[in-house]
């Protein structure tokens, strides 16, 4: 329970300041200091700051972005597409660091690469697809 928890506030953490600093200026270390922890306690649950990376994607940007995508794909009025649009604007500000810096995150790591592209292809495709109605 407790390294659920730990794990949590690890990518709680890591995403607000990498949100205010931005990622490439933001180091585990720098991570474990502001939490209050080891690095050698942060690396027990993630071994670098790409892990950490692609953990924010994987269980937090990507299913926020399946939700909105079943959100689009019910979209049927300007007022369903307005709210799509609400909620879009408050997921990219809540992982902000990662759109804006995506360029470089995944030129600088292959591995987020090969798990991002499905997910953007799909969030692409619902996007036309709704536009085309």
């Amino acid at each position: 329970m407790k390294n659920n928890r730990t794990r949590g506030r690890i990518l709680d953490v890591s995403t607000e300041m990498f949100n205010r600093k931005m990622s490439s200026n933001v180091s585990t270390v720098q991570i474990s200091n502001e939490m209050g922890i080891s690095p050698g306690n942060l690396y027990y649950y993630y071994s670098n700051k790409e892990e950490i990376i692609r953990v924010i994607w994987k269980e937090r940007i990507a299913k926020e972005g399946a939700d909105l995508i079943e959100q689009l794909g019910k979209t049927d009025s300007i007022e369903g597409f307005e709210a799509f649009c609400r909620d879009y604007t408050e997921h990219f500000e809540r992982y902000r660091f990662f759109y804006l810096e995506t360029p470089t995150l995944l030129f600088n790591d292959p591995g987020l690469r090969e798990i991002c592209d499905p997910e953007s292809t799909q969030m692409t495709e619902a996007l036309v697809d709704v536009i085309a109605r």
